[in-house]
């Protein structure tokens, strides 16, 4: 009778061990094959489409098995359109959108809401209206949050040299979110008596026209979220320094691409934080009740360009530097 009751209880025992982890999802395999679509404008952004990768592999995710990528590289604007309705068309589970532009695109197109979207990095998705709010996105859209950094990238710039009064700016103004951010940028440096002498780029062509036309009276250099500028930032860096005045930027990568400094998200974070709301969708849960994530925001520091250029770094930034490269 013992040895009944002993066999009963391990065997219930057993049964809600194996219950317990198969509800935690820690290890359990996916139980069919997810299609996501992925839309880009620029190939600035592939550390984040790598990383979204890695993170969903990390969950347990099989590349071919598991999950699909449906990704044709970078896009101009019209074949984004074209692709985000055939990601319709086929009913993908779900389409990760790069850029404000390209997310504002996606709700357009696929607004009978039948589809997933998790958008990133967004400077302000409440305000580009992709949401109703932060914490309950509503609809079937959430993602990153990424902006909110440009003060304090203007702030960093002006203690590496205090002496700045013209700030060489080149942007897309047709891009909702860098538009928002140089809007931003160009208030705080009215209220501290810096110049901005601002350059519309739309594409790798016009950038190197400016920058041959770059007055010798700027005192740096400072570029925001703008896909043509992320793109060519080795051309800028390597001008940059030739002309030996200061960058600023918003990611490692650009540090490491020989800007002075950048302050902004890491890319590669990012995409693991959009792996982790997909992981989430595909486990049932609805993108809309999802709340929009903030992404963490780093200064980086490139020693290498600063001794180029002949500057100093103060100490504080120093500390304050979560990368510095040597």
């Amino acid at each position: 009778m013992e040895q009944t009751r002993f066999r009963s209880i391990l065997v219930a025992t057993l049964l809600t061990a194996a219950l317990v982890f198969s509800m935690s999802g820690c290890g359990a395999a996916p139980q069919r094959t997810f299609r996501v679509g992925i839309v880009s404008p620029s190939a600035a952004y592939e550390p984040i489409i790598q990383s979204f990768k890695d993170g969903l592999a990390e969950y347990g995710y099989i590349e071919g098995e598991d999950v699909i990528y449906i990704y044709d590289g970078p896009l101009p604007t019209n074949k984004i359109l074209h692709q985000l309705q055939q990601f319709g068309t086929d009913k993908v589970d779900l389409v990760l959108t790069l850029s404000t532009s390209t997310a504002l695109a996606a709700k357009q197109i696929l607004a009978n809401g039948s589809i997933p979207v998790i958008f990133a990095p967004i400077n302000n998705p409440l305000h580009a209206g992709l949401i109703s709010t932060m914490r309950e996105p509503g609809g079937f859209m959430t993602g990153i949050k990424a902006g909110g950094y440009v003060e304090k990238e203007l702030d960093w710039l002006l203690r590496v040299k205090p002496s700045i009064r013209q700030i060489y700016v080149p942007y897309n103004p047709y891009d909702v979110g860098v538009a928002e951010d140089f809007q931003h940028l160009k208030d705080t440096a009215a209220k501290l008596g810096i110049i901005l002498v601002e350059t519309k780029v739309t594409n790798s062509g016009e950038l190197s026209s400016a920058l041959a036309q770059m007055s010798g009276d700027v005192d740096a250099i400072l570029l925001l979220e703008d896909t043509t500028s992320l793109e060519g930032i080795e051309q800028i860096s390597k001008f940059a320094i030739e002309r030996k005045i200061p960058l600023a930027s918003i990611n490692k990568d650009n540090s490491k691409a020989g800007a002075l400094l950048s302050y902004g998200p890491d890319f590669s974070d990012v995409g693991r934080q959009c792996a982790r709301l997909a992981d989430q969708i595909f486990k049932g849960i609805p993108p809309g009740t999802l709340p929009v994530e903030s992404a963490e925001l780093h200064l980086n520091i490139n020693l290498q360009t600063a001794k180029a250029i002949g500057i100093t770094i103060p100490d504080d930034l120093l500390k304050a530097a979560e990368t510095i490269l040597r």
